[in-house]
């Protein structure tokens, strides 16, 4: 399967392939990981690191059927990566710089992980698949389909929720509106606050 525009969208920000030094998968579901390989299927990053959950590399390599299982050209492609130090299973929280850090947020996967990001005294979390949308907030028993524990799934949720409510504090999943980063609110009841254009977090984007 081949779709989307990743490669147009990485080379508008002015970024090659090669400029990429790690690569954090949330999860090993088919949408977030496809473009390791390019179109050609050769690897599309070269030179980068790879951090997968080792609870999703056990999962979706040995436990998975069909065509959630890892591709063929993946597996090859690790093995690839493994050989050559570029392959990073992930168990713990791991920092992979003084302002950027990995968190593991099972749940929606075994092995998913979430990426904490620190600039300017604002924390950007990138939750993946963690969240799905931000209404889960305020009715949290709305699971994903694609959960596999939808109970642990929640109980990250809330962890999450929780960092949330923190001040300076921001997330944003793969799969919210617009992809636009908010916060929780707690001041007058606990609710979902999506970032505005005079919010730092935007700005610093900007």
């Amino acid at each position: 399967m081949t779709c989307g525009d990743f490669p147009v969208q990485l080379a508008a920000t002015g970024t090659t392939p090669a400029d990429v030094t790690d690569i954090v998968i949330t999860h090993l579901h088919s949408d977030h990981y496809g473009w390791l390989l390019d179109a050609d299927g050769a690897e599309m990053f070269p030179t980068a690191h790879l951090w997968i959950g080792q609870g999703d590399l056990t999962h979706f390599g040995e436990v998975a059927e069909g065509n959630m299982r890892i591709t063929e050209p993946m597996q090859t492609l690790f093995a690839q990566l493994d050989r050559e130090g570029r392959f990073h299973p992930v168990v713990d929280i791991i920092a992979l710089s003084d302002t950027v850090a990995v968190h593991p947020a099972p749940g929606h996967t075994p092995g998913h992980l979430v990426v904490r990001a620190e600039s300017a005294g604002q924390t950007l979390w990138m939750f993946g698949d963690a969240i799905t949308v931000p209404h889960q907030l305020e009715t949290p028993a709305w699971h994903s389909c694609g959960d596999l524990d939808p109970e642990l799934a929640q109980n990250t949720r809330e962890a999450l929720w929780a960092e949330l409510e923190k001040p300076n504090t921001w997330g944003v999943g793969s799969h919210f509106p617009h992809l636009i980063p908010g916060s929780v609110l707690i001041a007058d009841s606990r609710r979902w606050a999506a970032a505005t254009p005079a919010d730092p977090i935007t700005t610093q984007q900007h």
